[in-house]
Parts: structure tokens; C-alpha cells; sequence
């Protein structure tokens, strides 16, 4: 796609990660999980509320509006994909962090020596509580999601953007750079149907739900144990009305914890 065509709209946005949310219910994660918006968005999310997050109004106005899974404690929270958790703007976990100080900005945001990131893109998600997996990002200049893995490094695509090489030093002396803009980039349509082709299916790096919360890559499983776990969820119906969501995830669980 040209650059020229991207466009933001917070209502497609908030369609295309409503569905995504949706979908993985279909998967691993409890319908229960997923927190609603009431009509006109979120009350306790003013920009008061969110000033910590230093973001622009249209980034508030999304996170204003969009659902998200619960998440109320660090340890053990629902995945989205590989190590990665949605920013529960409304849980207890990130709303005590806001009230204090300094901010344990990871909860929220990459830290500042990882990468900077801009007033106006949302970090939709963050690792799952170490520095290992994924961080997704939300350009609302553009209409664009992005998924990073800084460990690995960038896999840039036709929508990244360059490198910055203008980095400017912080009060410390660090060079921060905006390091998320060169890693996997699509319009957010398209970026969300890809997470979502991420299981069981072709891509470089697919993944498989090993319970409830946790998503691993199907790498980390030899050959017969993908079998055995391909097995399990069709068997249970999975992406389907007739899916046996708890069933499935209890017999997924007993054997990638062999």
C-alpha cells in the first residue's frame, strides 16, 4: 500500500482490536477477560486521568473507547500473542503505577533506553512482564500497527518507517532513539488480520496457545507435539460456535507441560 493511502479512523481501530480481542476467545482466552467501554467511551479515563502517558487527543480519544483484557497483577497475565499483554488501562495493576512515582513505565510503554515513543502512538501492548517478547504499537498520525521485538531486532516492511538518526540526548546523557518505527508495520486492518493468522498457520514464526495465558511459538515444541496439539484443537472445535474452550485448554495445558 502507498503511504498516501493510509488514513486513521478511532472507529475502525477500536473495530479491528475489538474483533482481534474477540477472536482469541476462540483460541484461549475467557470471554470473561475482555472489559467493554460503556456508550461514550471510559469515564474514569479523562485526559486528567492519563496526563502520565504525555499522549496526544487523539490517542486518549482511542484508549478512551477501546476494550481491553484484564489485567491485575504483574505476573501472569492473559497473552495476545508470544510474551505480549494488552495494557489494561482500567485495571488496578496500571492505575495504582499512574498514581505513583516514578512510574514503572514498562507496565505502559518501553523503556526509554529501548525506545522512545511519540505523543501520537498508543502502545496497545506490552511484554508479559520481562524484557523478552513483544511490545505492539498504534501510529494514529497514519492508521498503522506495528510489532516489535527489540531482542531480535527489526524486520522492517514497506510500511515501516526509516531509522531515526536524529536522536536527540536525554537529561541523562543517553542517546533515545525511536527504535518501534522500523520494526513490522501494516495498515491496522491488515495488522490484526495478520496477528490472527499467526496460529497453526504458514507464517515465519507461528504460535500455538499452551493455555489460558500463555502463547508460545510453535518452535519451541518438537514435530509429534504440534501434531498431538493440532489434534487437541480440532478435536474441540476451536474458531467455531461449538468450541469447548475450557476443555480444550485443559488437555493443550497437560501436554506442553510434560
Amino acid at each position: 500500500m502507498a503511504a498516501q493511502e493510509l488514513s486513521y479512523s478511532r472507529d475502525e481501530t477500536v473495530a479491528a482490536v475489538t474483533d482481534f480481542y474477540e477472536f482469541l476467545t476462540r483460541i484461549h482466552i475467557p470471554p470473561t477477560a475482555i472489559k467493554y467501554p460503556p456508550p461514550g467511551g471510559w469515564p474514569e479515563l479523562t485526559r486528567e486521568d492519563l496526563t502520565f502517558l504525555n499522549k496526544n487527543d487523539d490517542v486518549i480519544d482511542l484508549i478512551r473507547h477501546l476494550p481491553f483484557i484484564k489485567r491485575d497483577d504483574y505476573y501472569d497475565p492473559y497473552e495476545i500473542y508470544e510474551q505480549t499483554t494488552v495494557v489494561d488501562f482500567t485495571g488496578k495493576l496500571l492505575r495504582k503505577e499512574a498514581a505513583s512515582k516514578p512510574h514503572n513505565s514498562d507496565l505502559f510503554e518501553p523503556l526509554e533506553e529501548i525506545s522512545t515513543v511519540p505523543s501520537h502512538v498508543l502502545t496497545l501492548a506490552t511484554t508479559s512482564g520481562t524484557r523478552d517478547g513483544h511490545f505492539v504499537f498504534i501510529d494514529t498520525s497514519r492508521g498503522t500497527g506495528t510489532i516489535c521485538d527489540f531482542q531480535d531486532g527489526p524486520e522492517p516492511t514497506a510500511l515501516s518507517l526509516p531509522k531515526d538518526e536524529d536522536a536527540e540526548e536525554n537529561d541523562h546523557g543517553e542517546v533515545c532513539r525511536e527504535e518501534w518505527r522500523h520494526h513490522l508495520t501494516y495498515n491496522v486492518h491488515d495488522f490484526f488480520e495478520l496477528l490472527k493468522e499467526s496460529t497453526f498457520s504458514d507464517v515465519e514464526t507461528p504460535q500455538v496457545a499452551t493455555n489460558e495465558r500463555e502463547v508460545r511459538f510453535e518452535r519451541d515444541f518438537d514435530g509429534s507435539t504440534m501434531d498431538r496439539l493440532k489434534q487437541i484443537y480440532n478435536e474441540h472445535a476451536w474458531l467455531t460456535e461449538d468450541y469447548q474452550r475450557e476443555e480444550c485448554m485443559q488437555k493443550v495445558n497437560e501436554v506442553t507441560k510434560l
